[in-house]
């Protein structure tokens, strides 16, 4: 794909991405076995996902997963929660499809990104109410550690700065690239 055109490689990238959403599938090259153990406890959790430190490959990875509920399952929780909006994604059987749609989209858009400033994704595990992305694992945790471990960081800087020792991108608290 490098000897294409940027507007080539746009038409094949949205291609991908609209025949990949509709039908809820991945290329198989972007599929990579599960790499960590979902029933410790996650190191970081956001409101639509939690992030495990895995292994793939001989590497330390980071695997983001997706909070899915069952209607089933968020009523339990719920009813035992002192949260009345618990985060994640409550989802009756029918939505599970649209669910797999959207990861699928974002993950050729993300597998797709080329640049210092973006993370690569290394892959995906999908499963029936699993979908997780890998990527590596950055040892400075998300940004806001960052910047509290290094009070003199120009933080305007940071979207520029691109050696392997910035923040994991899936544990950022704030947006860096619009």
């Amino acid at each position: 794909m490098e000897s294409l055109g940027l507007q080539t490689k746009r038409k094949c990238v949205n291609t991908l991405c609209k025949i990949c959403g509709r039908r809820a599938l991945l290329p198989s090259p972007f599929q990579i076995p599960l790499c960590f153990n979902q029933s410790e406890r996650a190191l970081y959790s956001g409101g639509y996902a939690d992030v495990w430190m895995g292994e793939h490959q001989g590497r330390k990875v980071a695997v983001k997963v997706l909070k899915v509920y069952s209607t089933s399952d968020f009523n339990k929780i719920t009813s035992v929660s002192h949260h009345q909006g618990l985060p994640g994604v409550c989802i009756g059987e029918l939505m599970l499809a649209t669910i797999a749609q959207m990861f699928c989209k974002e993950v050729v858009t993300w597998k797709s990104l080329h640049h210092p400033n973006v993370l690569p994704l290394l892959g995906v595990t999908m499963g029936e109410r699993l979908f997780a992305m890998v990527s590596e694992w950055m040892v400075n945790g998300n940004i806001t550690e960052f910047v509290e471990a290094h009070r003199d960081v120009n933080r305007f800087e940071l979207v520029g700065y691109h050696s392997h020792h910035w923040p994991h991108p899936s544990l950022m608290t704030l947006p860096l690239i619009a």
